[in-house]
């Protein structure tokens, strides 16, 4: 998808001074990159949080990123997130998967 098309999704019809405004970005750096046709990734992401909008998405529909990574977890962060219980849990059950079944 093109930025501007993006853009004008999001902001709906706001003025390039109000998605400066609800972003944070200055009015010259947004006015400037909408001039070329092309927002920052920096940018798309601070103009999805200011319009509420999951900043992932937005990257995916800029193709800042592959559509792959929208729907997948990263998985050091969602292990350093996990209790030492849910560790020991999941580490108990694929060593139970993985073993031979006693006979």
């Amino acid at each position: 998808m093109q930025h501007t098309e993006w853009l004008s999704a999001t902001a709906k019809g706001d003025s390039r001074r109000e998605i400066g405004r609800r972003s944070g970005i200055s009015f010259r750096t947004i006015a400037d990159q909408i001039d070329r046709g092309r927002i920052s990734a920096e940018n798309v992401i601070a103009i999805a949080i200011g319009y509420g909008q999951h900043p992932v998405t937005a990257l995916v529909d800029c193709e800042y990123l592959p559509a792959h990574f929208a729907g997948t977890a990263d998985p050091v962060a969602a292990l350093r997130e996990a209790s030492v219980d849910e560790l020991a849990e999941e580490t108990l059950r694929r060593m139970k998967r993985s073993s031979p079944k006693a006979e």
